[in-house]
Formats: C-alpha cells, structure tokens, sequence
C-alpha cells in the first residue's frame, strides 16, 4: 500500500514535469527563442560586444569604376574595415556570380574580382558584404574604353589657282569630324558651296588664294571626351596661262547696260574700271578689261577724249560699285605705268578705238574676284564673232538713253550682227564701219551699252573659258529700234596686243649700235613716246599723250562735244561725260599726305591715297608685314593689321615656322634583348618600331610615332607601355587546392580557357594561383614565391615544366 502510494505520488509528479516541459517547447515554437527571456538577454549581449569591439560595417576597401581598352585586365578589390564578415558575394547585372565561371570573368578566392575587357562583360558589377544582421554594398561600372585612330588623314598639298582639291579626313571609332582653318571656327572657311565637307573630307571645287593656311582635322568618339587631329597646308599657285577666263562665280553666257540686269559679284573678275582722280573730277570714266598680271585693255578714245595723263588716273580692279568714298574688300587700285593707244586710232571714225595701259608693279594679285580674260587664237575669234553668235558686255553705263548711270556692275547678252546689216542700219557712218570692228545688239532695240560704257569687254563663253572679242566703242544713240551697237573687232589687233604685252620694246635694251633704232631719229612731237613697231614702215610710232594726234602727235585737239561730230550727226561714244563739279578752295591732296609714293586723290570724305606695292595705312606710312615673306620653310604668312602669324607646315613650329618638330632621343625605351629602328630619325612623324631579339616577343607596345607636339606617342593611339622582349616558352600545366593565398601580380587574361602571365623571363616554376581550376600559361611571371607550406604541403598535382619551340 504504501508502494502503491509512492508510486502514485511519483507518477504525479513526473507527469507534472512532463506537461511543463510540453507546454514551453509548445511556447517556445510558437513565439521563437524572442519568448524565452534568457536566450534574447544572451544574443543580445553577444551581438552587442560585437559592434562595441568592431564597430558598424563599413569598407576597407570599396571598389571604384574601370574603364578597360580592348583586351585589357582588371582586378577590382572589396574587403570590410575590421574583416569580420559572414558573408561576401559578387553580382552582375543583379545576378549573383558563381563556379563555374567564363574564360573572362572570375571571382578569386580572396574574393576580388577579375575581369577581362570585351565588350560582352561591361556593365554594372555589385559587391554585397554581410555580418549578422548588418548589410552594405557597393556598385562599380565597367566600360570599354573606344579606341580612335585615323584611317585616312590629310596631307599637305599645292594646288592650282582654281582647281579642285579634296582633303581626305576619317577615321575609326569617330562619330563627329569637324574642320578649322588656321584656328578659324568652321563656319568660316566651309559656304557650302565652293568649300564643303563631304562626310569627313573637306571638298574645295575650285581654290582661291584666300584658300592657302593650314587646315586641322578633329575626330571625336562617342563619348565626346576623346579626340585625335591631323593638320595639312594647302598651298595655292597660279599658272597665268591657265587661270583666264575662269570666274569663281560662274554662270553661263544666258541672260539679259540698257535693258540688262546687275551682275553677280565676281562673275566678270577682269572688268576693270578707269577713274579719274584729278579733285575736279573725281570719278570713273571708262571701263576696260584686265589681260595679265601687268596690262589692260580699253578704247582708245576713252584715253583721247578724257584728256587724261597716265598720273592723272588709276585702274581699280574688283570693284562691283561707282559709289565715290566707297572702298570695297575685294578691290585693288592701280596706277598706270604707261598708255599705249594703238598708232592707226582715228578719233573721227573711231578706226582701230584700241588702246593698252601697263600698270605700275608690282603685278596683280589674282583673286576670286580679280582674274584676266583670256585673248582667243584668230581661227577661234572669227567663228565666235559670225553672225548670230551672242556675247556678254558689262558696264556701269546709263541705264537708258539720256538716263542716270548704273552705280552697280550690269550685264547684258547680244547678237552679233553682219556687217552689211550694221553699215545699212547706220546709213551715215557705213563707210567708217571697217573690217576692223562689228557690230551687236537687237533691231528692236530695249538692250543695248550706252554712255558710260566705252572700253569694256564684249566678251563670249567657248569651251569653258571667257574670251575676250570686242571692245565697247560707238554707237548711233541707245537702245534704239534698227540700231546696233559698234565694237572694236579685237582679234584683228592680236598681233599688235601680243607684242606689247609679251614683248614690250625697249630701246635702251639694244646691247650695240644705237643708231640702227629708229626712235633715235624719230620726229614725235609734244613729249610723245615714240614706240617701235616692225609693221611700219618706218619702224615706229608716236604715241601721242592727251590733246594732240596725228603722225608725229603735232596735231592739238580742240574741246569738243561728244565723238567731235558735225551738226545733225548722231554718233556719241559711250564715254561716261564729265561731271559738273566745282574744285574745293582748298584741296587736301594740294599737302601731298601720301608717302612712299602713293597716289592721292580727293573726295567727298577729303582724300584717299593708293598705296604702292608693299605700303598701306591711310598715308601709305606702313609697309605691308607679309610682302617680304618672315615664315620660314614654306610657311604661310597671314596679315593681322599691323602684324603677322606664320602658319607653319607640318613638321616645323616658332614665330617663324624656324623650329624643326624632333622628339627627344632620351625619351626613347632601349629593351633588353631587342632594338629599335627608326623611319626618319627623331624627326616629325618618323615612326619607331621595337624589334625584339629571336625566341623572345615584345609585351609593350610596338610601335611609336614623332607627334606634332614633340612627344612620342603610340602609333594607334592610347596609353605607351614600355617594350619588354619576353622569351618564347612552352606551356605549364598545373592544379592548386583552394586553401593556397599566394596570388601573382600584373595578371592578364588569355581569352577563352586561361591566364597569361607576362614576364621578363621564363621561371623554373610557375607562380602559385589560390584557384583550384586548371591554369595555362604561356610563361610565368618573375614570380613572388609562396610559402613553404603551400609549396609543400597544399600544391598538389602534377606539374609540367615542358619547353617547346611552338607553343599554343
């Protein structure tokens, strides 16, 4: 009984016990270890005196973004302040990286990551470090750095006077290539029209001497933050028996100075204008039309009925307006060396109404608005001149008869007309109209040239060029029903013009017997010049100065009306008439304020001098900085006001282009078993290629280029890498076990399968990698040695050492 009891109380209070243990396992997996106040109290102490001795989670080492070139490696580290982590993983794109890994991504065991720099492994890269309950991390981007390199570049060039040139400009990984001129902006050199760029390449259609200077090719990349230039010269030369007839502004001989319309600027480069500088004039008179560097063409009688002295008017070129006061950019005056009108003139018939005027030096500067018209072969001028044929004229003359003058350069196309209709059209005059002139214009009249016009070109297109054909001379009124217009026939006086333009006689330059010239007993009178000709009989002529005529210029001239016709005759000149002015009590050129032989001449604002040659500067008082060219070496000098820049070729650099661009010879690697040869020396653009020794290849980079700014560069652009001739050697093959922490340095990547190592010489033994896959190498590095515990006891596997001559 009392065994019974006990038994009983026992089981009770086991019972007991048991439902108390059942209900806290019940409470404790109902609410976690939260609920049981013990186990909380003692994880949160823990934890606690983990952030008290090491503190919050934060990097030691936070990686930063790469960019990579094309092949490149890198090795992008990330470790936490106090190393005490639970957990470390590498993400890409959001993905979490894990074994096994591609040929060009890996994460090491000491968890760095490697990457290999191709195009399939850019983008974002994320480092998440975890401890307890505590998480940080880090994003890095990886791009690919573009490469950019000239695949055509441009060159220097001399070109023709309007020829075409193209410079050649492109170049790999460039998305934008923009051209300069001497430093100028784009938009300054490039009209779209003459000068524009097609693609890369900068297209002249036909050159101008404002065209020379040093032109600049800039490639940018994608990003905008990457450029490369190449620089050419462009050098233009004239050759004067290729340029006549040639305007830059071109257009065709079609359109309809009466009845005309204004000309294009530059259309017409060899008008020449004649302008009377005397104070009480003070105006243009004539017209005329410019045949070489030193000479132009007019009508005789625009000399002989002004009156004028060859110091008593100038000829300016590029000129497109009358308006006094204005000096045009395009234009140039010239004074007048010496008149020559043509021996036969007969200022009552106008026969022979030809006259030359050589201007003084030194010679005209072609421009796109100054060019020459070119003088035609006789066989060509006869075919143009034919009935029917139609030519341009050009003047500032009267825009209708009796009407106000042109104050712009106006154009008008006519038929030329027969002779016998010209000479029954003007009944009166038919016997003066010879076989030395023609006639044009339109019988019902509305187009014609007019006062004003007298000695400009009447000039047709054939095969491309201008020819010069007739000379504006007389007429019967203007623009009248019936009537035509009279042109000196030029191509009848080829003879006479090409002797004194080619050949211009000089009676000083006889080298013997003077008394065999016959201007040394020539009778010329009245201060004429008498001028040799071989088809008189004599031998010569006068020419006679303003105011007289005659055999021997013994005539005077009396003042008279237009042409010196009789009553009732109708014939007038196209001379522009003189206009009524009154001369200034006090003329400012009466002081003679041009200096260094410059022309003065009055006008509404005081006085305008024409500067000889090198001079400028409203007294002629400054010479000209680039009439004797300073830049040396072909450079090209551009006038800036009082002063000068030298755009110097490629290859030179200074004030003067006197420097010659060298690299230095110091800054050059000489590698240990290998050479280096250079194309041209230490000199702009020589290339330097390093040449390694046999059996061993060059790790560096190979080849150099002299840059513009006196520094070696890398021939394909990006960073220079020093040259190291590394020997050829077989492969090794190996194993590691994941516990070794020896890791080589300067580690690229051999795409595919394995690592490369680079290394001044080939090692016995290959350097230790904690990486338990199969690593190939071509050579090892000059290695850092492992331990001797991981060379002993942890490196397992065997290891190849083999040695071969054609490793792959």
């Amino acid at each position: 009984m009392r065994l019974a009891l006990f038994n009983g109380v026992m089981s009770f209070n086991l019972l007991s016990r048991v439902l108390v243990l059942y209900v806290t396992a019940q409470t404790f997996f109902k609410t976690g270890f939260a609920s049981v106040p013990g186990l909380l109290l003692s994880e949160s102490r823990e934890h606690y005196r983990l952030r008290r001795e090491t503190g919050p989670l934060s990097f030691k080492e936070r990686p930063s973004n790469k960019t990579l070139r094309p092949g490149e490696t890198v090795l992008i580290g990330c470790s936490a302040q106090n190393g005490n982590i639970s957990r470390q993983n590498w993400y890409r794109e959001d993905e979490l990286l894990t074994p096994p890994f591609s040929g060009s991504i890996f994460v090491l065991p000491n968890h760095d990551l490697l990457v290999v720099g191709t195009e399939g492994n850019m983008g974002k890269y994320t480092c998440v470090l975890e401890r307890g309950e505590e998480t940080i991390s880090a994003d890095v981007w990886i791009t690919l750095e573009t490469v950019i390199a000239f695949l055509d570049k441009p060159s220097n060039a001399t070109v023709l006077f309007g020829e075409s040139h193209i410079f050649l400009c492109s170049a790999e990984g460039a998305v934008d290539i923009s051209w300069t001129k001497d430093d100028q902006p784009n938009d300054t050199i490039i009209d779209g029209d003459r000068v524009l760029q097609h693609r890369g390449d900068l297209v002249f259609t036909a050159v101008s001497l404002t065209d020379s200077g040093r032109y600049t090719c800039t490639a940018r990349s994608g990003e905008g933050d990457r450029s490369i230039q190449a620089h050419a010269v462009l050098n233009v030369d004239i050759d004067v028996n290729n340029v006549c007839g040639r305007p830059f502004h071109a257009h065709g001989p079609d359109g309809f100075v009466v009845g005309g319309t204004e000309a294009d600027r530059g259309a017409f480069p060899w008008q020449a204008m004649l302008w009377d500088i005397r104070p009480a004039r003070n105006r243009f008179f004539c017209s005329g039309s410019l045949l070489n560097g030193r000479w132009v063409m007019t009508a005789a009688h625009c000399i002989r009925e002004s009156r004028v002295r060859k110091d008593e008017f100038i000829v300016r070129l590029g000129r497109h307006t009358t308006t006094r006061g204005v000096f045009e950019q395009t234009e140039s005056s010239h004074m007048v060396e010496e008149i020559i009108v043509h021996p036969n003139f007969n200022g009552e018939t106008y026969e022979s109404d030809i006259a030359l005027l050589k201007l003084s030096g030194p010679e005209v500067t072609f421009t796109e608005h100054i060019l020459p018209i070119c003088l035609p072969e006789v066989l060509d001028a006869r075919r143009l001149v034919r009935s029917g044929q139609i030519g341009t004229v050009t003047g500032w003359g009267a825009m209708e008869d009796g009407g106000p003058y042109s104050t712009t350069l106006m154009r008008v196309s006519l038929p030329v007309v027969s002779l016998q209709r010209c000479r029954r059209a003007h009944p009166q005059f038919a016997e003066d109209i010879s076989q030395n002139m023609f006639c044009a214009g339109r019988a019902s009249g509305g187009r014609d040239t007019c006062k004003g016009d007298s000695g400009g070109p009447f000039a047709s297109y054939d095969n491309g060029r201008w020819v010069l054909l007739g000379i504006v001379s007389w007429g019967d009124g203007c623009v009248l029903q019936g009537k035509y217009g009279v042109y000196t026939r030029v191509h009848r006086f080829r003879e006479w013009i090409v002797t004194h333009i080619e050949n211009p006689a000089d009676p000083e330059e006889d080298g013997g017997n003077n008394s065999t010239i016959p201007c040394n007993s020539a009778s010329c009178q009245n201060n004429a010049q008498c001028i040799l000709a071989d088809d008189r009989e004599d031998g010569y002529y006068c020419n006679c100065p303003s105011g007289f005529e005659g055999r021997y210029c013994e005539t005077n001239i009396p003042v008279q009306s237009a042409g010196g016709l009789e009553d009732g005759e109708s014939r007038v000149t196209t001379l522009a008439p003189e206009v009524n002015t009154t001369t200034a009590q006090t003329d400012p050129c009466d002081s003679n304020p041009c200096q260094h032989g410059g022309e003065c001449f009055s006008n509404d604002a005081g006085y305008r001098c024409f500067c000889p040659g090198d001079w400028h500067g409203d007294n002629c008082e400054k010479r000209k900085p680039c009439f004797v060219n300073p830049c040396q070496n072909d450079g090209i000098c551009e006038e800036n006001g009082d002063d000068y820049t030298c755009s110097c070729p490629e290859g030179w650099k200074g004030e003067t282009c006197e420097i010659e661009i060298t690299c230095p010879r110091g800054d050059v690697f000489y590698p240990t078993r290998g050479r280096f040869e250079m194309t041209n020396g230490n000199r702009y653009e020589s290339r330097l290629t390093y040449i390694c020794d046999q059996g061993y290849q060059n790790t560096g980079t190979e080849q150099l280029v002299c840059g513009d700014d006196g520094k070696w560069q890398a021939r394909e652009g990006g960073h220079v890498t020093p040259p190291r001739c590394v020997e050829t050697c077989g492969l090794s093959t190996f194993n590691y076990h994941p516990g070794s922490d020896c890791l080589g340095s300067d580690i690229t990547a051999h795409f595919g399968v394995s690592l490369e190592f680079c290394a001044d010489a080939c090692c016995a033994d290959p350097t230790c990698l904690s990486f338990q896959y199969n690593i190939a190498s071509f050579c090892a590095l000059k290695y850092k040695h492992c331990s001797e515990k991981v060379k002993s006891g942890w490196l397992f596997g065997d290891m190849y050492d083999r040695r071969v001559s054609d490793a792959n």
